[in-house]
């Protein structure tokens, strides 16, 4: 599993649409195979974890998968990589330390890309479907 990093929006994007799973879903997509034998590990990744599959829960249209991570890894960046976070249905960021993101807003969560002033996010505040 990859955590994206605030910069790979659109490709977080790409993975939320509908897609048949292997059928070149990563076509165009800079990664390699994790040297740990697990999947595909995405180009500028802030961390991949190592996961096992410990359920999967149909809930309406989705699969629900509950892993345990076995291991984790750092890869090598230039510098500091900020995560990407989608919560409240909208893309965050972690806010620095004393900034906070101000009352009920959520623990450590600030204004992140698509949700600052002058930035417009996804019409329904959820990441673009195709179906």
């Amino acid at each position: 599993m990859n955590v994206l990093t605030a910069g790979q929006r659109a490709l977080a994007d790409r993975f939320t649409r509908r897609r048949v799973p292997g059928e070149g879903e990563f076509a165009g997509v800079r990664h390699r195979p994790s040297p740990d034998g697990g999947g595909p590990e995405l180009d500028g990744s802030a961390v991949v974890l190592t996961c096992r599959v410990t359920q999967r829960i149909e809930v309406a249209d989705h699969t629900l998968v509950v892993a345990r991570a076995t291991g984790v890894r750092v890869p090598p960046a230039d510098g500091p990589r900020r995560p990407l976070l989608y919560a409240g249905r909208r893309y965050r960021s972690l806010a620095e330390p004393g900034s906070g993101p101000g009352p009920g807003s959520g623990p450590g969560l600030g204004q992140g890309p698509g949700s600052g002033p002058g930035e417009t996010p996804e019409p329904s505040g959820q990441p673009p479907r195709e179906g």
